[in-house]
């Protein structure tokens, strides 16, 4: 394990800083490529690329690159969501039995509401082999074949009694969504929320489409060089982990949020807002964001992994400084490099008003 290297912040310019932290994360974390955006009340502040988005053509990483987010793709869905509650067309208290008539008994308790926090009890990822056995990963259920899998599975603790990350749940927001609109997920994003804030590189992936600036992913063979990762099917991942974008798309959802479109910010404060499980303990968990703390300054977050990259979006709200890292590469998760690196960025910024790069 390498030493980290500790980075003094530039009191001049915080951007030179930056640059700096970033070269030395990447050198020791093995990261072939990065896009990073800083943004102080909505504004770029840094919209850059760093070292290589396809290393077999030797195609430097941009703002403009495209990345599998994964995870961070949580918060649309849960947009998507709140955008039918404000208009009348679900609530958050709404069963979910209301739209899966054939669900099984004990999905009864289980609310809308359940589903974006990570309350409901439903299993992580509908197969508990799928992250661990490849055999599984390589396979791309279609949306009834992975509904019928995670119907037929035991809760894993009572509804409302605690949080406990859940992909399932997401899975079947998606298709509530398209239940309720009769509209596929991607059109229903782009037409509500992609659209209207030019966020014109960002949609539901597609690995047979041909897609400007997008990034190959990569992980780390046995001697330590790079490599392509194995295939996982991406069917199911559509509205719990099947968004690509860009940091520059990433910056102008950052600049939305500080309005009231998409969605007014009475709605995005309640997404904001941790739930409270049934025992009165708080979770960490909103409406598809995640809400702590870090070295004092509240946070709003997520993060995102997929083989080949990780993604972390970080929301300081009471000092008004995003931080946004991309990564074409899988990393540990259980280090939080990505959050590491966008918390570390952030520091740099806290308290500067500096505005250029």
């Amino acid at each position: 394990m390498s030493t980290q290297v500790q980075i003094a912040p530039n009191a001049t310019d915080p951007a030179n800083s930056v640059h700096d932290l970033i070269r030395a994360r990447m050198a020791e974390h093995h990261i072939p490529g990065l896009s990073l955006a800083v943004l102080r009340k909505g504004k770029p502040v840094i919209l850059q690329g760093y070292g290589f988005a396809n290393l077999e053509h030797n195609v430097a990483a941009t703002a403009d690159t495209l990345y599998q987010i994964a995870s961070v793709s949580k918060q649309f869905t849960a947009t998507a969501i709140m955008l039918l509650v404000e208009e009348g067309k679900l609530t958050l208290d709404d069963p979910i039995t209301r739209y899966f008539p054939d669900a099984p008994a004990i999905w009864q308790p289980i609310t809308i509401r359940h589903l974006l926090t990570h309350t409901s009890g439903l299993v992580r990822d509908g197969l508990a082999e799928y992250w661990t056995t490849p055999a599984a990963m390589h396979l791309d259920y279609e949306y009834a074949e992975m509904y019928a899998i995670i119907a037929g599975r035991e809760l894993d603790f009572v509804t409302g009694e605690k949080s406990s990350y859940s992909n399932s749940g997401y899975f079947l927001l998606g298709l509530i969504i398209e239940q309720i609109t009769g509209q596929a997920l991607n059109d229903l994003l782009t037409a509500r929320i992609f659209a209207p804030l030019g966020m014109s590189a960002t949609r539901i992936n597609d690995l047979q489409a041909i897609l400007p600036h997008r990034a190959g992913g990569y992980t780390n063979a046995e001697d330590g060089s790079w490599c392509k990762p194995p295939y996982i099917g991406l069917r199911h991942h559509f509205a719990n982990g099947g968004l690509v974008s860009s940091v520059a798309d990433l910056a102008k959802w950052d600049a939305a949020l500080y309005t009231d479109q998409p969605l007014p910010q009475v709605r995005l404060q309640e997404m904001w807002t941790p739930i409270i499980h049934t025992d009165g303990s708080v979770s960490e968990r909103g409406l598809g964001w995640v809400i702590g703390e870090h070295e004092g300054h509240h946070l709003i977050h997520h993060g995102g992994l997929l083989p080949g990259f990780a993604s972390y979006i970080a929301r300081f709200v009471d000092d008004q400084v995003t931080t946004i890292v991309l990564t074409n590469s899988s990393l540990d998760w259980s280090a939080n490099i990505p959050a590491a690196i966008a918390k570390d960025v952030a520091m740099l910024y806290f308290g500067s008003e500096h505005q250029g790069r």
